[in-house]
């Protein structure tokens, strides 16, 4: 932990609320919010994912970690009523060496990703559907 927390303080990150638990009824998605800090006097959130790093010695990023993020970013806007969208990064610390990397999200995969976990939301309950009409 002892890197995290050199790497928050490092970038001025003040973590404020840990697991944190979010859902909303009309897009009928829940999820955890491994973070959400304050950097900039802005909210942001943050994933944590443990990952052997130690062939590139870079982080392992993958774009689902991004698609989760993003639509917790939009709920938390729309839960805290937010005039803008929180940033998104994900933490990957290497489960080998204990390295810490972190990304943050582009404004781009932030959007793209809100699009991907509501086109998922929809194919998981037209699936669901199907199979009841078929039951």
């Amino acid at each position: 932990a002892i890197p995290v927390i050199e790497y928050f303080e490092e970038q001025d990150i003040t973590p404020i609320e840990a697991e944190k638990l979010i859902a909303c009824h009309d897009l009928k998605i829940a999820g955890r919010i491994d973070l959400i800090a304050k950097k900039d006097d802005k909210l942001c959130l943050f994933d944590y994912k443990f990952r052997d790093c130690s062939e590139k010695e870079k982080g392992k990023f993958y774009d689902k970690d991004c698609y989760q993020l993003a639509i917790e970013s939009f709920m938390v806007k729309n839960d805290k009523n937010l005039d803008y969208l929180p940033d998104i990064y994900s933490i990957c610390i290497c489960s080998s060496m204990g390295k810490v990397y972190s990304k943050k999200w582009e404004k781009k995969m932030l959007d793209r990703g809100i699009v991907q976990a509501q086109a998922a939301r929809d194919f998981y309950y037209i699936h669901n559907q199907l199979n009841k009409h078929e039951q």
